[in-house]
């Protein structure tokens, strides 16, 4: 977290806030958050849980913005739920399409022709 702030300073638009998502309560996040960005853990049960309590807890959510959409499963999976159900609208793709994987540093390989992030909105209900 230390080194995300160094390398943001400049925006004054960014609160770091530190918790456990999945063992804390959420009092000490503001509730008048209209972006949400998840990129915590990539298994589908994680995700869907940092979704659903995004969606319960942030009243003025307009947009949720997922990390890591076409490199694993789980998050390609609760996004596509989410969306197919109608909880979500697809806005558009963002990122790299050829995501390097945690091996690439060292020489490993790229997942090829995918999308690495996706903006989805609210569908207001």
């Amino acid at each position: 977290m230390e080194e995300n702030q160094e390398y943001n300073n400049k925006f004054r638009n960014i609160d770091y806030i530190k918790c456990d998502l999945y063992n804390s309560d959420w009092d000490n996040i503001p509730r008048d958050v209209n972006v949400v960005f998840i990129d915590a853990y990539h298994e589908y049960d994680k995700c869907k849980s940092d979704l659903d309590k995004s969606l319960e807890y942030f009243k003025d959510l307009k947009y949720i913005i997922f990390d890591d959409y076409g490199v694993f499963p789980g998050v390609k999976k609760v996004v596509d739920d989410a969306i197919e159900g109608g909880i979500l609208k697809f806005e558009c793709w963002i990122g790299l399409t050829n995501v390097p994987t945690a091996a690439a540093a060292v020489g490993g390989k790229y997942v090829k022709g995918v999308s690495e992030g996706v903006i989805c909105s609210k569908v207001l209900g």
